[in-house]
């Protein structure tokens, strides 16, 4: 067959129009095979086996393993910090309720709200170590590498304290004291005898020095430190309430 007159059978295929009944039986047979092909309606249990196995397989790439456990800490960190904040130094959960702490304080964007939370945070920090070395039971000698380490921990906490308020608070004033003991400071007072020579007389006046008047909250901190260090943890936690009331 030559290639004109492939060409002229081909386009005499458009004038040929298919019968309606045939289309229509066309048509009923497509949609029966389609019907019988289609998968059976999933009961809710099927539907929650597909979407778990389809999850577990999605979260068992490592990328998406690493950021969901990182949501999943965050998200837990921030939302159980009330239940956490029950935790006590000597306590299995203790260490979630300081992670707990750190991720809080990295959600406060503003310095000075953060400072201000840190200190309040080492506040209870301080409050929760001496209630825990007032209890007997635990404060014996079976416990006494533990009871240690609470001691360093209470000073460190309420150095946290005052570093953190002294970074929000206003400068200290200075004030000027005389200074005790012999040191005396010489001057020249100047005058004139009856033939009219000036003469320089030497004088002496107690010296001063400068110094920088301690906050309230300051002196509080080392009258805690003090009552904590001669054992008198009630008095020491009295002090600690003070220092949470300056605060707030």
């Amino acid at each position: 067959m030559k290639e004109r007159d492939l060409l002229k059978q081909l386009n005499n295929l458009r004038n040929i129009r298919p019968d309606d009944a045939w289309k229509q039986n066309q048509r009923d047979l497509l949609l029966t095979q389609i019907a019988n092909s289609a998968p059976k309606e999933l009961t809710s249990w099927g539907n929650f086996v597909i979407i778990f196995r389809n999850s577990v397989k999605t979260f068992s790439q490592p990328a998406v393993a690493f950021a969901s456990f990182v949501c999943l800490l965050f998200v837990s960190a921030v939302f159980s910090h009330d239940w956490l904040n029950s935790a006590k130094p000597n306590g299995v959960w203790y260490p979630a309720r300081i992670i707990s702490e750190k991720v809080k304080l990295n959600t406060v964007a503003d310095k000075d709200a953060r400072e201000k939370l840190e200190a309040q945070f080492a506040t209870e920090h301080a409050q929760d170590i001496a209630a825990v070395l007032a209890d007997p039971k635990f404060n014996a000698p079976a416990n006494k590498v533990a009871v240690a380490k609470l001691d360093s921990d209470f000073n460190k906490e309420l150095d946290t304290v005052k570093t953190n308020l002294n970074a929000i608070a206003p400068a200290p004033v200075k004030t000027d004291v005389a200074v005790k003991g012999d040191e005396k400071v010489v001057s020249a007072a100047a005058s004139k005898n009856e033939k009219g020579v000036q003469l320089a007389i030497a004088t002496t006046a107690p010296a001063t020095s400068t110094v920088a008047t301690a906050t309230p909250e300051e002196s509080i901190i080392e009258q805690a430190k003090d009552s904590f260090k001669k054992k008198d943890y009630q008095k020491a936690s009295d002090k600690l309430k003070k220092i949470e009331e300056l605060i707030k």
